[in-house]
């Protein structure tokens, strides 16, 4: 919760005192990472709601590896998949 707390200070903070809120790049920034916040708070909320918390998805095998989901064989460990690219 900390975090969300901070979050809402430096982009306040930005908006309110930043030498570039006024441009168009700017804005863009503030306003896309305020959304993009808020709509993994809102999938986070309803997925616990649900009853599809963020283990289950953990203990289902899937993995999300530079924006990209993996399904992850059970017989393929995380330290074997290391050891042997070595």
């Amino acid at each position: 919760m900390l975090s969300f707390a901070l979050f809402l200070m430096v982009l306040i903070h930005g908006v309110q005192s930043g030498t570039d809120t006024q441009s168009v790049w700017a804005s863009a920034l503030y306003w896309g990472s305020a959304i993009s916040v808020l709509a993994g708070s809102v999938h986070r909320v309803i997925a616990a709601r649900r009853g599809h918390p963020r283990s289950a998805r953990a203990a289902a095998g899937v993995v999300a590896a530079a924006g990209n989901t993996q399904a992850q064989s059970s017989q393929q460990s995380y330290s074997s998949r290391f050891d042997s690219a070595a």
